[in-house]
């Protein structure tokens, strides 16, 4: 299992310094700059005056200096400064973690707490109207966009009940009402399209372990209905679940540019956005390093839950 961990790790870091290089690159060949985005957003500067704010910000440099510069710093704990605000990139995506943070959490608890109730009994109650109920709720989280949901949780009930969402960002401590209000709404919005796949997901493996032979063995013996679903078909259901809300986790907890925009919710994809659209490299780096990281060490911790989850599992030919 140490050796299984390590080589993970390894390949972890390796990962990372690959999206730390391609997303360098792959930003510098966009179409402007940041100096560019200034001139398109009306301002006025002579052809020497651009040529001495890009000595100023390093864009004169071949690309690859600039990359490892940018690079040598985050390894010292230095992610750059901001085009625009000149101020520490890791300060500025630290103000907005909080709120995709709150915005994800909900998001996840509602996933869950709709995909594995609706699951189960869909499986459970197979071909009848719950399970038909189910499936259609799925179907529909599915294909509704999420944007396209929370346009009209915006529009309606501000229609028919003068309802106005909050602006800004309400602090849970000193006002946890209005703090619920601002993001229960986004968060079942981004909840209920993660919930449907769950459903889904669910409800097929459960189907598929009812019928492997343990379950029809723990029946002969007598146990309790409750007893063969919960310690037997539904943890047994869970790896393949698990699988599917680990790849989920990362995007659920880096939120959701467009869902934050709606509901101004100023978190990390909401700033990540104004970066790309002011073409803010230093910003939209940091962002896009550290929501990958964050994705690498949800699926190591996916993987290492398999074994809790189900003790026949080893890794490396050893458990534990």
């Amino acid at each position: 299992m140490r050796q299984y961990v390590i080589r993970r790790l390894l390949l972890a870091l390796l990962t990372i310094f690959i999206v730390a290089l391609v997303s360098f690159f792959l930003l510098r060949l966009t179409p402007g700059d940041a100096i560019m985005a200034k001139v398109a957003a009306g301002g006025v500067f002579s052809p020497e005056r651009l040529a001495q704010m890009r000595r100023q910000l390093g864009l004169d440099e071949p690309v690859i200096v600039q990359f490892f510069r940018w690079f040598g710093g985050v390894l010292h704990g230095d992610f750059g400064r901001s085009f625009l605000s000149q101020r520490p990139t890791l300060g500025e995506f630290a103000k907005g973690a909080p709120i995709s943070l709150e915005l994800g959490i909900i998001a996840l608890l509602s996933s869950l707490l709709i995909g594995i109730p609706i699951g189960v009994l869909s499986a459970l109650k197979q071909d009848s109207l719950a399970d038909y109920i189910g499936r259609s709720l799925a179907v529909i989280g599915i294909s509704v966009p999420s944007y396209w949901l929370g346009i009209l949780l915006i529009v309606y009930p501000s229609i028919w009940f003068r309802w106005e969402w909050p602006r800004g960002n309400p602090s849970l401590l000193h006002d946890p009402a209005t703090n619920l209000k601002a993001y229960l709404v986004p968060g079942l919005v981004l909840g209920f399209a993660s919930s449907a796949n769950l459903m889904r997901f669910l409800r097929t493996t459960m189907l598929e372990v009812m019928r492997q032979d343990f379950v029809r063995t723990a029946r002969a013996k007598g146990l309790h209905q409750r007893v063969v679903i919960f310690r037997h078909a539904l943890r047994n259901s869970l790896l393949p679940v698990i699988t599917l809300v680990g790849a989920q986790l990362g995007f659920l907890l880096g939120g959701s540019v467009i869902i934050e925009q709606l509901f101004s919710l100023p978190g990390v994809g909401f700033r990540t956005y104004l970066a790309v659209q002011q073409r803010d490299y230093p910003q939209l780096q940091t962002n896009l390093l550290i929501l990958a990281t964050v994705i690498i060490i949800a699926n190591l911790l996916t993987d290492l839950s398999y074994a809790w989850i189900d003790p026949r599992i080893s890794y490396g030919g050893r458990s534990g």
